[in-house]
C-alpha cells in the first residue's frame, strides 16, 4: 500500500510553529516507524523551501531514496483565497498531475486550512487521484464560533467551502472525540467515515531535575521574582487570556501576591499594555502578570518543570495539547471543561467552568495551598499522559485506512484514471483562458507544472492507446463492442506489464482524444478529469480494437505520427465473413470490409485475430491475395473472455425474460445478432419438426435484429408458438443473457461462419451444455465439451435435441475453453509485448 502525506501542516508560516505543525510532524514521525510494509510517500510544497528542505533532509534518513517529492503552486499573495481564485485552481491542477505521478493508494492531508501566502490547499480532496483520500480534522472552532472568525464575507466563504469539502473526503482522522462530533454535527458527516485517532506530546516534555541555580536563572530569563502558575497558549480569543487574569485576580489577595501568572504567548507592545491595564482594573499588583513569547521548546520544558501549576481556561479546544505536555513534565493541572478537554482531564476536580470564575477560583485557591494534592495530581498527570502516544495515534491512523480501504472495497486507481501530463496542460490551459489577470504570469504557471510533475510520469510510461470510438459513439451491445468494453476493462484493471499504461482513447482524422468516462460506462467507476486531447508519445502503441471499417483509412494521420514516435498500430481482425461469405453479410459490408481488411494488412504492424481459425484464414487469404504488407508482418490470437457478469449482477431481468423461462417445458437458447450467417432460420425449423413429433420444448432467441432477415423477423413475429414456445428479445442486455444461461436447458450455436463463437464459451463458463453447428471454430472453442451436429441441415439438429432430451448425449462444459476476459486481456499482453506471435508473414 502506497500512502502519499502532503506535509503541510509542517511547513507553512501559520502551522509550523504552532500545535498543527507538532501533531503533522511528530504523528507522521510514528507513521514512518509502524509503516511496516507500506510505501510511505511525502509530498513537500517547496514554495517554503527552507521548511520543505528541513523536512526533507529529516525524513531522508528513515525513508527510501525517492520518497519525499517536491511540488510547487502559484503563488498566492494574501490570505484567504477561495477556492475560485484563479491560482488555487491553477494549484489544485498542477497539485493532482503531481500525486497522479506517485499512483498512491491513499492521499492523507495533514491539514485542508493552509490558506495563506504561498500556502496551498486542495479545494475539493476527494477529486485527487488515489484509492482513498484522507484528512486530519483538527477542530472546526470557526463554524462552533462564527462571529469570533468568520465575520468577513471572504473568510467565511473561504473557510465554509473548505469545511465543507472535508464531507467528501472519504476517511476523517479528528484529533479528539471532541472534534469528531463536531464535524458529525456541523458537517453532516457520516459517523463510520470519521474516527478518533486522538494525540499526545512530544517526548521532551518530561520531568526534570531542576537546579536552584538553574531555577533562579529560568525565572531571571522568564522575567518572574516568585512562585509562578502559568498558561502556554496563542493569542486568539477563544484562548481566554483575559480569562486566565480574571481567574488569578480572583484569587484571596495575600495567596495572590505570593504567587505570578506567566502568559506564554504572541503579543504585540498594545496587546500587551492592554491586558496590563485590564489586570491593574482588577486589582492586580503591577509585577503580578509577566507576559513572555518566543520561548523554544527546551526553555518551555523547563519552565513547566519550575511552574507551581498550569491552568488552562480556554473556552474550545480541538485537543488541548499544551495540558498534555504540562502533565508529562508532573505539572499539575487544572483546565476548562469544554470541548475535547475532559479527554485529556478526565477528573472532574481538575476541571472548571470558565465563565464561573468563583468556583474556578475556590478550586485554584485549593490546589495552591495544598502540597499534598498538587503532588497527587502531579503523579496522577504523569500516568494519564502515558495513555496518550504518537504511537497509538500512528496505529490508529493506519489501522483505520486499513480497515476502511477493507470495508469499503475501495477499488485501486487504475493508470489509465490518473491525471498525466497532457490532461493538466489542458486544464491548465483552460483556466489561464478564463483567467486573462493571469497572463503575465503563464511562464511561471508552466515552471511550476514542469517543477512539480515526477520525471517518470512522462518518460517511463509506455503507454497502449485503445481505439473505443464506435463503441463510445453507439454502443449497440453487439459482439465486437462487448470485446471492445471487456478488454479495455481488463487492461485497465491489471495492464500487460506496470510500465504499461492502457488508455481507452476516441479518434479523430488528425487528434487523439481521451475518453475518462469509459470506467464509468465499463467499471462502475466515476470518470478522473475531463477528455483531453493525446499528444503522442515515444513508443506509444494503437491497438485498433474496435469496428472502425470506414474510418480506418482516413486516420492514415495518426498512423504516421504513432511510427514517428517508434510506435505500433495493432490491428484486431474479428472474422473474414463479408470476404469468405459475402451473401450472408448487409448489403455494401463486404466491399467495405474489403477495404478496411486490405488497408489494415498494409498499414498494421501486427494483426491480432480473436481464434486460432481466423488467424489461419487470415494467412490463407493474404497468401492467396497476396495483399501487400510491411515485410515481417506479425500475426496473433487470443481467446476471447465468456465472463459477463460484470455489472450486471445487482440488476435484475427484464420480466418478459423471466416469464420466458419460468417455463414448465425445457428452454433452448441462441444468443447472437439476427442474422442470415447465424442462421437462426435453421433453429426454428428444426423445433417446428420437434413440435411436429409432439416434443414439448421452447426455443428462445436472444439478439438484436440484423440485415436480410426482415422475412424471418416477420415470420418470427407471426408464428403461432411466438410468445408461447418461442420467444424473441432484441434489446436484452447482460443481465438477461445471463438469466437465460443460467435457466436454459442448453444453449444452441447454428451458425455457418464465425469469428470465434462467444456464446459457447459464456454458456460453458456458466455451467450450461452446448449444442453447435460443426464448423472450425466451433471446434477450436468447444473442443470435446461440446456436441455438434452437420451445417445447415435442420433434421440433424432435430434430432440432436432429441437425443439430447432422451439421455443419448452428453456435453461436458469443463472441457470448452472458457477464458475470462482477464485472460483474454493477458493474452494480447503476452502477443503485443513478450512476443508470442502465431505466425511472422515476409
Amino acid at each position: 500500500m502506497r500512502i502519499a502525506i502532503d506535509m503541510q501542516g509542517a511547513l507553512t508560516v501559520g502551522s509550523r510553529p504552532r500545535g498543527i505543525g507538532r501533531y503533522t510532524t511528530q504523528l507522521v514521525n510514528a507513521m514512518v516507524d509502524l509503516r511496516g510494509d507500506r510505501d510511505l510517500r511525502l509530498l513537500l510544497n517547496s514554495n517554503h523551501a527552507a521548511a520543505a528542505q528541513e523536512v526533507a533532509e529529516e525524513y531522508g534518513k528513515s525513508l527510501p531514496k525517492g520518497a519525499v517529492s517536491h511540488y510547487q503552486v502559484p503563488r498566492t499573495e494574501s490570505y484567504d483565497q477561495p477556492p475560485s481564485a484563479p491560482k488555487r485552481k491553477l494549484g489544485d491542477a498542477i497539485v493532482r498531475c503531481h500525486v497522479a505521478g506517485l499512483t498512491p493508494d491513499v492521499l492523507l492531508a495533514t491539514s485542508l486550512f493552509e490558506l495563506g501566502p504561498g500556502d496551498f490547499s486542495p479545494a475539493d480532496l476527494s477529486s485527487y487521484p488515489a484509492r482513498l483520500t484522507c484528512a486530519v480534522v483538527y477542530d472546526l472552532i470557526p463554524l462552533v464560533f462564527p462571529d469570533l472568525y468568520l465575520s468577513s464575507p471572504l473568510t467565511s466563504g473561504t473557510y465554509r467551502a473548505t469545511a465543507a469539502s472535508l464531507s467528501k473526503v472519504d476517511l476523517l482522522l479528528a484529533i479528539s472525540e471532541s472534534a469528531r462530533q463536531d464535524a458529525i454535527r456541523l458537517l453532516g458527516v457520516d459517523p463510520d467515515r470519521i474516527v478518533n485517532i486522538s494525540g499526545a506530546a512530544d517526548d521532551r516534555f518530561r520531568p526534570l531535575q531542576i537546579t536552584d541555580a538553574r531555577r533562579n536563572a529560568l525565572q531571571q530569563q522568564a522575567g518572574v521574582t516568585r512562585p509562578f502558575i502559568m498558561y502556554v497558549s496563542g493569542a486568539d480569543q477563544r484562548k481566554n487570556l483575559k480569562g486566565a487574569v480574571t481567574l488569578f485576580a480572583s484569587l484571596p489577595t495575600e495567596l495572590r501576591r505570593s504567587y505570578q501568572l506567566l502568559l506564554v504567548t504572541m503579543l504585540s507592545a498594545e496587546d500587551i499594555a492592554e491586558f496590563k491595564a485590564y489586570a491593574a482594573s482588577l486589582g492586580v499588583e503591577p509585577d503580578g502578570i509577566v507576559i513572555v513569547g518566543g520561548i523554544n521548546d527546551d526553555l518551555l520544558v523547563e519552565l513547566l518543570n519550575t511552574c507551581t501549576l498550569f491552568i488552562f481556561p480556554s473556552l474550545y479546544e480541538g485537543f488541548g495539547l499544551p495540558i498534555l505536555e504540562a502533565m508529562q513534565c508532573g505539572t499539575p493541572v487544572l483546565a476548562a471543561d469544554n470541548s475535547s478537554v475532559p479527554e485529556i482531564v478526565d477528573r472532574e476536580d481538575l476541571r472548571f467552568d470558565p465563565n464561573n470564575i468563583e468556583a474556578a477560583a475556590v478550586k485554584l485557591e485549593r490546589l495552591l495551598r495544598d502540597e499534598a494534592l498538587r503532588r497527587d495530581v502531579s503523579a496522577w498527570g504523569i500516568e494519564r499522559a502515558k495513555q496518550f502516544t504518537w504511537q497509538n495515534s500512528a496505529r490508529r491512523a493506519l489501522d483505520a485506512i486499513d480497515e476502511h480501504l477493507a470495508r469499503h472495497n475501495a477499488p485501486h486507481i487504475l493508470p489509465c484514471q490518473m491525471l498525466d501530463l497532457d490532461a493538466a496542460r489542458v486544464e491548465l490551459a483552460e483556466i489561464l483562458a478564463t483567467e486573462p489577470e493571469m497572463d503575465d504570469q503563464i511562464g511561471d504557471v508552466v515552471d511550476n507544472l514542469l517543477f512539480s510533475v515526477p520525471q517518470f510520469q512522462e518518460a517511463a510510461s509506455r503507454r497502449l492507446l485503445i481505439d473505443t470510438t464506435i463503441t463510445q459513439q453507439i454502443d449497440a451491445w453487439t459482439g465486437i463492442q462487448r470485446v471492445v468494453r471487456q478488454v479495455t476493462a481488463a487492461f485497465y484493471e491489471k495492464p500487460p506489464s506496470p510500465d504499461i499504461v492502457p488508455v481507452a482513447v476516441r479518434l479523430e482524422p488528425t487528434a487523439i482524444h481521451s475518453v475518462p468516462d469509459f470506467t464509468g460506462t465499463t467499471l462502475g467507476r466515476p470518470p478522473v478529469g475531463r477528455p483531453y486531447p493525446i499528444e503522442l508519445r515515444a513508443r506509444d502503441d494503437l491497438f485498433m480494437l474496435d469496428s472502425n471499417w470506414e474510418a480506418y483509412v482516413h486516420f492514415e494521420p495518426l498512423f504516421q505520427g504513432v511510427e514517428r514516435k517508434g510506435g505500433r498500430i495493432i490491428t484486431c481482425i474479428y472474422d473474414l465473413i463479408p470476404e469468405l461469405y459475402p451473401q450472408v453479410c448487409s448489403d455494401g459490408m463486404p466491399a467495405a470490409h474489403t477495404r478496411w481488411l486490405e488497408a489494415a494488412v498494409w498499414r498494421s504492424h501486427g494483426l491480432i485475430c480473436i481464434s486460432r481459425a481466423v488467424a489461419d484464414e487470415l494467412i490463407t487469404y493474404i497468401q492467396s491475395r497476396r495483399l501487400p504488407h510491411r515485410p515481417g508482418l506479425h500475426i496473433g490470437w487470443f481467446h476471447c473472455g465468456s465472463d459477463i457478469l460484470r455489472g450486471s449482477a445487482n440488476r435484475a431481468p427484464q420480466e418478459p425474460v423471466l416469464r420466458a423461462f419460468n417455463s414448465p417445458h425445457p428452454v433452448f437458447v441462441s444468443v447472437g445478432t439476427i442474422e442470415p450467417r447465424k442462421d437462426q432460420a435453421l433453429a426454428l425449423k428444426a423445433f417446428e419438426l420437434l413440435w411436429s413429433r409432439g416434443v414439448d420444448v421452447s426455443l428462445c432467441l436472444i439478439g438484436k435484429h440484423g440485415w436480410k432477415v426482415e422475412e424471418f423477423a416477420d415470420r418470427l413475429r407471426s408464428h403461432k408458438e411466438f410468445g408461447k414456445r418461442l420467444h424473441w428479445f432484441f434489446d436484452a442486455k447482460d443481465v438477461d443473457v445471463v438469466h437465460a444461461y443460467n435457466h436454459a436447458e442448453a444453449v444452441l450455436c447454428t451458425s455457418m461462419a464465425e469469428g470465434f463463437g462467444l456464446p459457447i464459451a459464456e454458456a460453458a463458463r456458466m455451467g450450461k451444455p452446448v449444442i453447435c453447428s460443426d464448423i472450425p471454430v466451433f471446434r477450436e472453442v468447444g473442443g470435446k465439451g461440446a456436441v455438434y451436429f452437420p451445417v445447415g441441415d435442420a433434421a440433424a439438429l432435430a434430432s440432436t435435441v432429441e437425443d439430447w432430451m432422451a439421455g443419448k448425449l452428453k456435453a461436458d462444459p469443463a472441457l470448452v475453453s472458457r477464458n475470462s476476459w482477464a485472460d483474454a486481456a493477458k493474452r494480447i499482453g503476452q502477443v503485443l509485448y513478450h512476443g508470442d506471435w502465431y505466425q511472422i508473414l515476409d
